[in-house]
């Protein structure tokens, strides 16, 4: 299993936020951002301040 959650497609440019972006915006905005795989599924957990 691919554990730092990164890409496995050929083209890794034209893929959405990616991980580390939308970590770097939870972070911005005093929040959180918790990536797991739990039996093959992804979890992703994004906690901000409002």
């Amino acid at each position: 299993m691919n554990r730092d959650f990164s890409t496995t497609k050929a083209d890794k440019t034209t893929h959405g936020f990616g991980l580390p972006g939308m970590r770097e915006i939870a972070e911005r905005y005093h929040g959180t951002l918790d990536a797991t795989v739990e039996k093959d599924k992804f979890i992703l957990v994004v906690c901000l301040l409002v």
